[in-house]
């Protein structure tokens, strides 16, 4: 039987932030996945899907809560697929594939599926967030992968990487129209948080890659 610290170190070397307040919950219910069902990797990966697929509902419905629990779950299985995959040695190109799949197909819908009901308060928050991860992550996903080759493998994550931005979006920013009430959206506080998020963002990425760009700086001295 596999225990609770097999569990864990079966994860990814540099988690998400959320991970660090779900990480007990996510290993606890993986344990029990793994010790006492038969459950496949790629039937946890489905299930993951079937609860994004339930939170893609709820909010074009205007649920949020509803939706956001779901999304969260699903965010849950997400990360026992792949302990599932590790501990019983069935990892496969199809899982990953599934896996990649049904999170780019959630990433596409569940964005749809939130601004549909027309809500202000989300709307004026989720769309820095998009910004984010559709155009300065996959930015600065390609200067790693042009100039700096490798990313570190160590603990230490990025803030608002994304996952993290896209976790912030489907289960914390639907949850925002429950607390405060937006009655109108200008381009002035859309401008101002899309800013204010990307020098958080930006600052953590160099604190990050200081080494490396660094190191990249000075080859490129030696090099002239």
């Amino acid at each position: 039987m596999f225990t609770l610290d097999d569990i864990d170190k079966a994860g990814h070397k540099s988690p998400p932030y959320f991970n660090i307040i779900l990480n007990p919950l996510i290993n606890r219910l993986a344990w029990l996945i793994i010790n006492f069902t038969n459950f496949s990797p790629n039937f946890v990966t489905i299930l993951s899907f079937v609860f994004l697929i339930g939170s893609a509902v709820f909010f074009f419905k205007g649920l949020f809560l509803f939706g956001s629990l779901c999304y969260l779950m699903r965010y849950i299985l997400d990360y026992i697929d792949g302990k599932v995959a590790r501990l019983k040695n069935k990892s496969s190109k199809l899982g990953m594939y599934l896996d990649n799949v049904t999170g780019y197909i959630g990433t596409a819908i569940i964005p749809i599926a939130l601004i549909y009901p027309m809500d202000k308060t989300i709307i004026l928050f989720l769309i820095p967030l998009l910004i984010i991860m559709s155009i300065i992550h996959p930015l600065q996903t390609s200067v790693v992968m042009l100039f700096l080759r490798k990313e570190r493998a160590r603990k230490y994550q990025q803030f608002l990487n994304f996952e993290d931005s896209r976790t912030i979006s489907f289960v914390l920013v639907p949850l925002l129209p429950y607390f405060i009430q937006v009655k109108e959206i200008t381009l002035l506080p859309v401008l101002i948080l899309t800013i204010l998020l990307f020098l958080v963002k930006q600052a953590s990425w160099f604190a990050y890659y200081y080494k490396e760009f660094g190191d990249y700086l000075k080859d490129r001295d030696i090099e002239v």
